[in-house]
């Protein structure tokens, strides 16, 4: 298929959902914009995508999804210019991926076992620098921009007894698992976490439904939970029934989901919608509820983000409120932290990005 897409030529080459290239390391990032050579001093582009085109446009909700290093390959291989030195700015020139990575992001050496450590971004620096590197080269439209307000986040802190606390955290080791939270590794966080990720959402869905029955309580007409493992939906349904559940995960018939959402929609006997984050992430219209928890998140910002955005739309006359339901004082709230750490750097360097 590469060979036959370099036999041809291209006004434009459209790259959808291209945050997916945002390593040189992967082979679609070299696919599409070709090998670094000498650590990024030269770009080897001759048999890559982006070259046959007269121009590329990267189109993505999530640009920089992980870190601010995220938009090194874009920049190298579209606009490589700004990244040479300006002296009059007092820039220096970033063009190969170490300089990058080390003006832009804060990088700290972890280790993955007694005998190997891996540097790993743990936030960003310089980042008004960097933001105006970029200035013009995204063409961003916010949910502000077209008429929709977007979602406050919040943690939402549940407290358990001790013992389920401490059945929670189990014997992860929270350093390794920063660690892979640091460096973007979603497999290496699923074998550190996978069966207790699980078991930490079971654990936290009786609080959830508590803390529910409390705002339904306080006047609240009706809430999404966003929830990933299917036994946590499971508790979920069983805990909420009375009010009247609606539930969209991987098994439901796609034949379904359109009459699912339209009795979400318009039935007000219908309060909770259970919303498994994959199945239930695009594509469908939840704005008849203002309010999202999740139950359990997922570890990457693109799939919250995409879930988030279900119940926000030009329908919407409330103020969304999305919260991340996290166990105080525990592994599953560090995680939280961590991640909202990266994020925020993230926001930082495309937050005014206007051109």
């Amino acid at each position: 298929m590469r060979a036959a897409l370099l036999a041809q030529k291209f006004d434009r080459v459209i790259l959808d959902e291209s945050h997916y290239a945002k390593s040189f390391d992967a082979k679609r990032t070299c696919a599409v914009y070709g090998d670094l050579d000498a650590g990024g001093s030269h770009l080897l582009n001759k048999r890559a995508l982006a070259a046959i085109g007269e121009g590329v446009w990267c189109l993505t909700g999530t640009p920089l999804p992980h870190s601010p290093a995220d938009a090194y390959p874009m920049l190298r291989a579209l606009a490589p210019m700004r990244l040479v030195a300006d002296q009059a700015k007092s820039w220096p020139d970033v063009t190969k991926y170490q300089d990058f990575l080390h003006r832009y992001c804060v990088v700290r050496m972890k280790a993955t076992s007694r005998f190997r450590k891996i540097p790993v971004v743990v936030g960003g620096r310089n980042l008004d620098e960097l933001r105006e590197r970029m200035a013009g080269f995204f063409l961003l439209r916010t949910q502000e921009d077209v008429g929709i307000r977007p979602p406050v986040y919040e943690l939402l802190p549940l407290m358990v007894p001790d013992a389920a606390r401490r059945a929670a955290d189990g014997d992860a080791d929270l350093s390794a698992v920063l660690v892979a939270i640091d460096a973007g590794k979603t497999r290496d966080l699923e074998m550190h976490l996978g069966p207790l990720r699980r078991q930490t959402g079971v654990i936290k869905a009786p609080a959830v439904a508590a803390a529910v029955r409390e705002e339904f309580a306080g006047g609240l007409d009706k809430i999404v939970l966003a929830y990933w493992h299917r036994e946590v939906g499971d508790v979920l349904a069983d805990e909420l029934a009375e009010f009247g559940v609606l539930r969209l995960d991987g098994s439901t018939p796609a034949a379904e989901r359109g009459s699912i959402e339209q009795q979400w929609l318009t039935d007000k006997s219908k309060r909770v919608f259970l919303a498994q984050i994959v199945a239930a992430g695009e594509a469908i219209d939840l704005s008849s509820a203002a309010v999202l928890w999740f139950v359990e998140a997922s570890f990457t910002p693109k799939d919250m983000k995409q879930m988030s955005l279900r119940i926000t739309n030009h329908t919407q006359t409330r103020q969304a409120v999305v919260r991340v339901c996290v166990i105080e004082n525990s592994i599953d709230e560090a995680i939280q932290a961590r991640l909202l750490m990266l994020w925020t750097a993230i926001r930082e360097v495309i937050g005014d990005q206007n051109a």
